[in-house]
């Protein structure tokens, strides 16, 4: 199951990730939420540490540090 968050206008967005590599080996996580599922990047839960936040002025939601 894929999580999903609802924003305030309605609209359905679903939480992806990946792990991603950086110049002299460094890798990190980065986390976004779409409108449309996209397979193999869809996470079934909130990564530990994170809550969802909503941009006041553009109702997206993204993940915040607790």
């Amino acid at each position: 199951m894929t999580y999903v968050h609802v924003d305030a206008d309605g609209r359905v967005h679903y939480l992806h990730g990946k792990t991603i590599d950086y110049p002299g080996g460094r890798r990190a996580p980065i986390y976004w939420f779409s409108r449309r599922t996209l397979p193999g990047l869809t996470l079934e839960a909130l990564p530990p540490g994170y809550r969802v936040a909503e941009s006041p002025v553009t109702r997206r939601p993204y993940l915040r540090k607790t």
